[in-house]
This record gives structure tokens, C-alpha cells and sequence, in this order.
């Protein structure tokens, strides 16, 4: 019976790391699920399985297993790469070099950070959340969600979310080259970056909704939008900008707590109208007529047409 359980271990499926030229290769194994783990200790890049971190994974040139972990010397080290096969597979890192990753096909999730990220999702409904200065996330077929932390930006960033209904994020800041595109699809994008001179957007095919800044620009595929907001000041006949479509939809004011906080609402109104510049008379809440006679405000414009949404948030003072 032992020689039995020898000989199984033997034949089941193990994952590899080791060097291959200046490149640290990670192969998850055929027909497993991996959740490998690799991040920087001192100066070597440790590997292990958070299921059997013993065992599952076996050292190759360059590295050495380790009392927990695979152990790979940093040194002369100059990119990433992993290689995650097929399977359901969950892919963590934290890392201080370029980073390429091949999620394969599977339901996989990634998550961590790098300083370069270059990643593909492959067949599947993938999830990756991490944080690079650049990069390019391919997330492929499937119903996928990209969540991008960002600052100090070196280089473009893109994300592409591929057939399938997808969610991409941006947080932080944006950068000359920073775009996200959803292909077919029912996709949502949400860009928060309050710094940066904003993020192309293209959508696709599908019904799709953006929630995005002033500064961001949607592009093929995309609903109508109020484009041209001159955010300086507003006022109860609100007159900012125009639709690049005709569109229904709705202005509100909010009382500006600080730091981008909205509190309680001033004002509101709807619209149905044609393209070109947008005229919409709001009416003051009970709130809006306490207070200051000038305040800051945080200003929502949403449109809508068919299944397309467009949200911009900005803030403003009234007049």
C-alpha cells in the first residue's frame, strides 16, 4: 500500500519554477488547480502553493526548495513570467519585477502588484485586481472584472475586457495612454482618478454604462454623453455643455462636504432632449434653500439612451 501512495504521488501533476535565462518561469501544473504565490523575501523571489506548500511545486534551475517555499535568488533576474494552465487557478503576487502573465483557460483570479503587468485572461470568467504604473491587461473571452489601482504612472495602461459582459476599474490616477475598451458585451467602466489627463473609453457593442470624470473620453461604441462641461460654476438653470445625442436624463446638485463628498441634495431635474447644448431648470429641495447662497456643490449628470448609460460627476460652485 505505501509503495502504492509512492508511486501516485509520483505520477500526480507538479508545477515548475526556475530560471530560463534571465526570465523566472512559473508552469502551473495540467488538470490542477494551482494557487501559487510569489513574492519578493529579501532577496529571493519565494513560490509555494497555499494548498501544499511543500510538495506541489518543484524547483528548477536557478532555485531551491526552501523549509515553506521554493526559493529563486533575485539577482540577474529581469521579468516574471507565469503560465498558469488550465483550471480554475488563483494567482497572487507582490513583486518588484516586470510581470507576465498567461491565466490560460479557467475561471482564474489574479491579484497583487508589479511594477509592469502584462496579462491575459484567456477563456473563462476571470477577476484581476492589482496595481502597476503600466501595463496591458487582455482579459479575454468570459464575464470578466479588472480592478486597477494606479499611481506614479510610467507608461500607458490599458485594459480590454474582451467578448463577454465586463467590469473594468480604474482608482487613482490616469496617464498619457490610459484606456479601457469592453468589446461585445454588456460592459461597465468606472474610472475615479483624480489626478491625470483622463482615460479613452471604448465600449463596443452591447448596452453598456460609464462612470467616469470630466476628463475621460468615450469613444466607439459608447451612449450619448454631456460633453464640454466648463466645471468652474453653476447654477439652478443649470447650461453646461452638450449632448452628444439625443438622451434622457437628470442633473443634480449636491452640498459639497469636502474632498469630493457629496451631502445632502440642492437641487434636481430630468431631461429629454436633442442633441447639442443642454438646458435643464432645476428645482431647489427644501435643503437647497438653507445654508450659504454660494456653495461648493458636487454636480451628476446622467444619461441615458436605450440600454446606454453615462455618469459624470464633478464639482462646481453654484451661483
Amino acid at each position: 500500500m505505501l509503495a502504492l501512495l509512492a508511486a501516485t504521488a509520483a505520477l500526480a501533476p507538479t508545477a515548475t519554477v526556475g530560471r530560463e535565462g534571465t526570465e523566472l518561469v512559473y508552469r502551473g501544473a495540467s488538470g490542477v488547480k494551482d494557487r501559487v504565490t510569489l513574492v519578493v523575501v529579501r532577496d529571493a523571489i519565494q513560490v509555494f502553493d497555499a494548498d501544499d506548500p511543500n510538495t506541489r511545486i518543484a524547483p528548477g534551475a536557478g532555485c531551491k526548495r526552501g523549509r515553506d517555499a521554493v526559493e529563486c535568488p533575485v539577482a540577474g533576474i529581469t521579468t516574471v513570467r507565469v503560465h498558469a494552465g488550465d483550471g480554475n487557478d488563483l494567482v497572487a503576487v507582490q513583486l518588484e519585477q516586470p510581470l507576465i502573465v498567461d491565466l490560460g483557460p479557467g475561471d482564474d483570479e489574479f491579484g497583487g502588484d508589479a511594477p509592469s503587468l502584462a496579462l491575459t485572461g484567456g477563456d473563462g470568467d476571470d477577476e484581476a485586481n492589482f496595481g502597476a504604473k503600466t501595463g496591458a491587461i487582455d482579459m479575454g473571452p468570459g464575464n470578466d472584472i479588472a480592478d486597477a489601482m494606479t499611481a506614479d504612472l510610467t507608461g500607458p495602461l490599458t485594459l480590454a475586457g474582451g467578448d463577454g459582459n465586463d467590469r473594468l476599474f480604474i482608482f487613482g490616477e490616469t496617464g498619457p495612454g490610459t484606456a479601457m475598451s469592453g468589446g461585445s458585451g454588456d460592459d461597465w467602466f468606472t474610472v475615479q482618478a483624480g489626478e491625470g489627463p483622463g482615460a479613452d473609453i471604448g465600449c463596443g457593442e452591447g448596452a453598456d454604462r460609464i462612470v467616469a470624470e470630466l476628463a475621460d473620453r468615450p469613444g466607439a461604441g459608447c451612449g450619448p454623453y454631456l460633453a464640454g462641461i466648463t466645471p468652474g460654476t453653476v447654477s439652478r438653470t443649470f447650461r453646461e455643455g452638450a449632448l452628444t445625442a439625443p438622451a434622457t436624463g437628470t442633473v443634480t446638485l449636491h452640498r459639497d462636504k469636502g474632498e469630493g463628498d457629496a451631502a445632502a441634495t440642492l437641487a434636481r431635474g430630468t431631461f429629454d432632449a436633442p442633441a447639442g447644448p443642454l438646458r435643464v431648470r432645476l428645482k431647489t429641495t427644501a435643503a437647497g434653500r438653507r445654508g450659504p447662497k454660494r456653495p461648493r456643490v458636487i454636480v451628476t449628470v446622467r444619461t441615458r439612451s436605450g440600454g446606454e448609460r453615462h455618469e459624470v460627476t464633478f464639482r462646481s460652485r453654484l451661483r
